[in-house]
């Protein structure tokens, strides 16, 4: 029996995703399962800023970071590229708490 591959892909997104109110999904690309996913496996993820571009919007940037979700046995299970359009509007400080 082995983990269906959207399962592993939301495991692995969801222990690298982080949301700041900056960025927004544009969209995953190069979705690849090399090795399946096991019950019982524990699965550990990494994520890299790979490029950075401008958009046609200068307020805008793309980031394209790679993901990579690996086993308890350091092989790779997962990897795929999450491209974020990112807002460079300077944003007012938080104030103290």
């Amino acid at each position: 029996m082995i983990a269906h591959g959207v399962l592993t892909f939301g495991v692995v997104v969801g222990l690298t995703v982080e949301y700041n109110g900056r960025a927004v999904a544009y969209g995953y690309d190069r979705i690849r399962f090399p090795r399946p996913v096991r019950p019982g496996d524990t699965l550990r993820a990494t994520s890299e800023v790979v490029d950075l571009a401008d958009h046609r919007n200068p307020r805008i940037g793309l980031v394209t970071k790679q993901y990579t979700g690996t086993n308890q046995h350091g092989d790779t299970v997962l990897v795929c590229k999450h491209v974020l359009a990112v807002d460079r509007t300077p944003q007012p400080e938080e104030p103290n708490q």
